[in-house]
């Protein structure tokens, strides 16, 4: 198991450092990186936002970045795009 980390910029720059969370490799810990995205967005869409855009990285426990996912939604549909390994 390895230790990573979320962390959110919003559309206005600000950066959101989310908590730590433990993952067995990469393809495990995307995918937990998916489904926090997708959980942001239905509480956003919940909410009443017209829109929803923001950058979410993924760190490992060293602080190297692993990858970056651009998550846009709005009321009708929301959808993780532009999913980058690196």
């Amino acid at each position: 198991m390895s230790r990573y980390y979320i962390h959110l910029q919003d559309p206005n720059g600000h950066c959101h450092d989310g908590e730590g969370f433990e993952a067995e490799g990469l393809d495990q810990a995307t995918a937990v990186a998916r489904e926090t995205a997708g959980q942001l967005l239905r509480e956003a869409v919940s909410k009443g936002e017209d829109a929803v855009s923001l950058l979410m990285c993924l760190d490992d426990s060293s602080g190297t970045r692993i990858a970056n996912f651009a998550v846009h939604g709005s009321f009708a549909t929301y959808a993780q795009t532009g999913v980058r390994l690196g």
